[in-house]
């Protein structure tokens, strides 16, 4: 194939193909693809309290119809690679903790530990230590091993999360009975938590790298 000025023809796509037509199906794919990052935010006075009473368990749905009541991510999460947590803000109560075991049944098999709640976690959250605690309580996340999980190959689709806190006896916490709507929720019993998901999704100019002019 050679780049022809007078067609219309597109110079880099031209140079795409070049560098292209040679490679394995292997390396193709993985130059069909590229990986996006989405910041998802979970505020657990969103839950359905009367479902959910108590912060320290409570279900998020992605995409949930119309007749869905309680906390929903409405987007799409596709061809998953993989999920962190960025940031957890606890209720103060949680700091009377070692640590915290966040369980989230969708995402099992993260880790290893000695315990059935050590071996389903997904995270374990230490609470920072202060002198002066105020009804919150951020946790220690950055640049731990125990606080992600990787899919490989990466996972068709998310449609819940299902959050559950233990503390270090394996007992679910007691964040405090939050009464349901419409009394507006306490805010000293809620959870918050950021996650960080990545996607893979297709790159259109890759697939395209091998059209013929």
């Amino acid at each position: 194939m050679q780049y022809n000025p007078n067609q219309n023809t597109n110079y880099s796509r031209f140079m795409q193909f070049e560098q292209n037509k040679n490679k394995p199906v292997q390396q193709l794919a993985k130059l069909a693809t590229t990986v996006s990052s989405r910041c998802v935010n979970i505020d657990s006075r969103d839950r359905d309290r009367g479902l959910y009473p108590n912060s320290n368990k409570f279900q998020v749905q992605v995409n949930p119809d119309g007749s869905f009541e309680g906390a929903g991510l409405f987007t799409n999460f596709k061809n998953v690679k993989s999920i962190r947590i960025v940031e957890a803000i606890l209720p103060a109560v949680a700091q009377t903790e070692a640590y915290i075991a966040l369980v989230v049944p969708e995402l099992h098999d993260t880790m290893v530990g000695t315990n059935d709640v050590l071996k389903k976690s997904f995270a374990i959250l230490i609470p920072e230590r202060t002198d002066a605690p105020g009804n919150f309580v951020h946790c220690k996340t950055k640049d731990m091993c125990n606080c992600f999980k990787k899919f490989d190959p990466p996972l068709a689709n998310i449609r819940r999360f299902t959050f559950e806190f233990y503390g270090s006896d394996g007992i679910l916490t007691d964040f405090g009975t939050d009464t349901s709507a419409p009394t507006a929720p306490d805010k000293t019993m809620q959870v918050m938590l950021i996650l960080e998901i990545q996607t893979e999704d297709p790159n259109r100019t890759a697939l395209n790298s091998r059209a013929v002019y």
